[in-house]
């Protein structure tokens, strides 16, 4: 058992003393209760009525559910008979087993018809566009494919076993619309939708009480109550308790009193005669409420990791709508499961609400150590989400530490000024997910906490927009955001969890420059092993992005191209991978502004000048190790434009060194010279000269010894001007990529991705790559013209980087790079001390000196 663990479990014992759950813990034993009570629903109709946006919530449910509604009452059977279930006597299986990532093998027969899990785990090996419409009553098994190029056998059909998780998404949808039926009930009192979503709901609670898990008989694993994983569980039912709790009412006093549920509906077999009665029916809620927790305490994610949250996100509502422990017999009612959930005590597969926290966010920053715009920011809106629903219920864990307070706010650290979050590690390019912020602003009104809730309401000033389509929106929101001011933008920002830095120039969108450099740490989940990584911003979007992960985890491609060095803008040594259990941590850090994590930092040596200069290790388990620095500046030469340099150093310490190769990507088109294949011909790459080449396609190259000067049209109104010094003996390949479909322009992601890859013989430090990239377009014209490299005299460890600019051959601006802080050097008669420098030249003459602080 680690020690992270073993703290965890002695917190839990701490906190669980004194934390005893009780009626008396809960606001009310009414319901509804779980996101709202009866006291609130006249302010919810309020809320409606006053609130546009709330407004358009509820008439956006009648658009989904009315025209469904109003069939019911015609044809009661239209919808339930499309539910996923085992339909056919003598086949409603209850027992379910894996062999790999499908479940070939079903076992059991129950009295009535049970659910249906999705038939592979994979995304990649089932379909999603099934069309319930098109779908005929009680199905078995075969799904009618919208895309008919998705039928193997040409005739439209899918056969079950190619299907994947298909099934869970028709009982997805239909559960979406019990859902918005329950609420419009629930505010308009109209009962032909509490009968629409009582059906479909009684109909999977039914079945689902019969199933045991998938895997019965094992302990342990990550598969659920209904789905090849337990997430896939809270992905697509957690609805079932939302609807029980507003439609508990109609359950007890209407529904299971009907002579429809007595003698049932003659030849449909969702409505059989029910002999059980009404208590038997009632405690099928219970049944299978038990089962859905039991799942999520005994399987899947521990403390550490999103796993364990994405569990608690459905348990945790199940738990809550369960009556008070009294009203079992097993006394396993909400008090009992929702003290498990909160205080514990965390074990191996079950980290508590109390424990989360510390064990996973990283203090300095308030972030989550997963890739941060999906996972990592997700993780935190769970964590604050929970905490919120559990206040409404009447246990008060938001203001238990000051660390989720910070973690509500901390995301503004990993954006572009464009709004959008470093894409590190399994992700794609996403803006910063507000529901946290949202929920913390209610909460802090509701606590007149002032200083919080202004602190709150800037970060979502700053946002830009509020994401209102969501069910919590309605519930949870307030009617509108008070305007104050917002917080200053951080001109470096450091994540150690990742780690990653980001750096920022400007404050306008379209004119501000930023660059970020990732490795990867072993405590990071969802890391790629991606090297020393770089992403560039420029007039107003990401153009050289990390095109972040595959089309699922468990494709070849995802595996040999985008998680590892090929599809990252890195250096790697003898086409090697980094290795992913190894971790490259910045071991060295040097910068100006200063890089201090988990700060804002304003100030700095110069308005139009900054640098970041990190160290780290690319190694093997064979005991290859190669030592890597990455220095990257940004140069502005006017309030709207500017350039990157970008320097990158690279030995192998132990183990044989063949070659380096410097690896980018940017998003748009080559220009026309290029695309054609000018310059000296090179062979195709492929997999025996670095791990992923085989996935690039090789457009032409150019030989070392001139430099490399191209642009990359990104949309057709800007570009990005790529320019490379070489050396003689370097090869230069002008590639394709596959796609980077995880950026957020998709017209662009969705085309093959422009990619360079230089390589150098022997090692990359004393001669290491330069490369100056250059946004430009949208008013702003191109400046830069070229790019050379010089040794400086009496300091092997110290280069000149000289950059020529169009039309001006009276201006010049030198770089200087040394690989170390204490490097003394003289250049034009100046001595520096300092491993970063910015000499401007007018006329022959130093007209600017920035001197990078070490």
């Amino acid at each position: 058992m680690n020690k992270l663990l073993i703290l965890a479990l002695i917190c839990a014992a701490i906190a669980a003393e004194g934390a005893k759950l009780t009626e008396k813990s809960f606001k009310t034993s009414e319901h509804p209760r779980v996101y709202f009570t009866s006291k609130d629903i006249p302010k919810l109709k309020k809320k409606a009525e006053k609130v546009e946006w709330a407004g358009k919530f509820v008439a956006q449910a009648h658009k989904m559910t009315d025209a469904a509604v109003e069939r019911h009452k015609s044809d009661p059977s239209f919808y339930p008979s499309r539910l996923a279930m085992h339909w056919e006597e003598g086949k409603r299986h209850t027992h379910f087993y894996t062999d790999g990532n499908f479940i070939p093998r079903r076992e059991g027969n129950a009295k009535y018809p049970t659910i249906r899990p999705p038939y592979a785990r994979s995304w990649g090996n089932g379909i999603k566009s099934c069309d319930t419409e098109l779908e005929k009553p009680y199905t078995d098994g075969t799904l009618t494919a919208r895309n008919p190029a998705e039928s193997p056998n040409g005739d439209g059909k899918i056969p079950f076993e190619r299907t994947g998780q298909a099934y869970e998404n028709i009982n997805d949808w239909l559960l979406r619309l019990a859902y918005h039926a329950a609420i419009i009930y629930t505010l308009e009192g109209d009962e032909a939708y509490a009968k629409f979503a009582a059906d479909i709901v009684w109909t999977l609670v039914r079945g689902g009480a019969q199933q045991l898990q998938i895997n019965p008989d094992d302990k342990v694993g990550n598969c659920g109550f209904l789905s090849w994983e337990t997430l896939g569980d809270t992905r697509h039912y957690w609805a079932i308790p939302l609807i029980w709790d507003m439609l508990y009412g109609y359950f007890h006093e209407k529904y299971f009193d009907s002579e429809e549920f007595k003698r049932g509906i003659p030849g449909e077999l969702w409505a059989p005669g029910h002999t059980e009665g009404k208590d038997w029916a009632l405690d099928q809620f219970h049944v299978f409420f038990e089962k859905m927790i039991d799942n999520k305490l005994e399987r899947g994610g521990g403390l550490i990791g999103n796993w364990n949250l994405n569990e608690h996100q459905s348990a945790m509502l199940y738990a809550l709508a369960l009556d008070d422990d009294k009203m079992y017999k097993d006394g396993k009612g909400r008090e009992y499961y929702t003290e498990k959930l909160v205080y514990g005590p965390t074990t191996e597969h079950n980290g508590a609400y109390v424990d989360v926290l510390r064990a996973n966010i990283e203090p300095q920053t308030g972030l989550w150590p997963e890739a941060p715009g999906g996972y990592g920011q997700g993780s935190i809106a769970q964590l604050v989400k929970f905490g919120f629903i559990y206040w409404k219920n009447g246990i008060d864990l938001l203001s238990r530490d000051e660390l989720l307070f910070k973690a509500s706010g901390a995301m503004p650290q990993m954006t572009f000024p464009n709004g959008f979050i470093a894409n590190v590690g399994d992700s794609s390019y996403h803006r910063i997910w507000s529901d946290q912020l949202e929920l913390m602003l209610t909460y802090n009104l509701a606590k007149k906490n002032k200083a919080r809730f202004i602190e709150t309401a800037s970060i979502l000033n700053k946002l830009g927009g509020r994401d209102l389509r969501e069910d919590i929106a309605f519930f949870f929101y307030l009617p509108a955001i008070p305007e104050v001011p917002t917080p200053p933008t951080s001109r470096v920002s450091y994540a150690p969890c990742y780690p990653t830095i980001i750096e920022r120039n400007g404050t306008d969108e379209l004119d501000s420059l930023a660059f970020a450099i990732s490795g990867f740490s072993t405590k990071m989940g969802h890391r790629h092993p991606n090297g020393l990584n770089l992403e560039l911003y420029g007039r107003g979007e990401v153009l050289v992005p990390d095109i972040g992960a595959g089309g699922d985890y468990w494709c070849r491609e995802t595996h040999q191209y985008y998680r590892h060095v090929a599809g990252h803008n890195t250096v790697t040594p003898n086409g090697r991978g980094a290795e992913d259990n190894i971790g490259m941590l910045f071991d060295k850090m040097w910068g100006e502004p200063a890089i201090v994590a988990g700060a804002v930092v304003t100030n700095s040596a110069s308005r139009h000048r900054q640098y970041a200069q990190v160290e780290s290790h690319f190694k093997g388990y064979d005991g290859f190790d190669c030592r890597q620095q990455r220095t990257t500046g940004i140069v502005r030469t006017s309030k709207h434009a500017g350039y990157y340099v970008d320097i990158f150093r690279s030995k192998v310490l132990e183990g044989e060194e063949k070659y380096h190769d410097y690896i980018f990507h940017c998003l748009g088109e080559w220009e026309s010279a290029v695309a054609s294949g000018k310059g000296s011909g090179v062979g195709a790459l492929d997999a025996k000269s670095g791990k992923g080449y085989d996935y690039f396609k090789t457009l032409g190259g150019f030989a070392g010894g001139e430099p490399f000067n191209s642009s990359i049209s990104y949309n057709g109104d800007i570009a990005m001007g790529v320019h490379l010094a070489t050396i003689k003996g370097d090869e230069g390949y002008v590639l394709e990529g596959p796609k980077a479909f995880r950026h957020y322009n998709k017209r662009v992601g969705e085309k093959p991705c422009p990619a360079l890859l230089l390589r150098r013989k022997g090692e990359a430090w004393r001669r290491p790559f330069v490369a100056v990239y250059e946004p430009f377009g949208a008013g702003v014209d191109a400046q830069v013209e070229s790019v050379s490299v010089e040794d400086v005299k009496g300091a092997p460890a110290v280069i000149a980087v000289t950059v020529t600019f169009k039309g001006n051959p009276d201006r010049k601006d030198v770089i200087l790079s040394a690989d170390g802080p204490q490097t003394n050097f003289t250049y034009d008669g100046i001595r520096f001390k300092s491993p970063y420098a910015v000499l401007t030249y007018s006329n022959g003459k130093i007209a600017n000196i920035y001197r990078g602080e070490s």
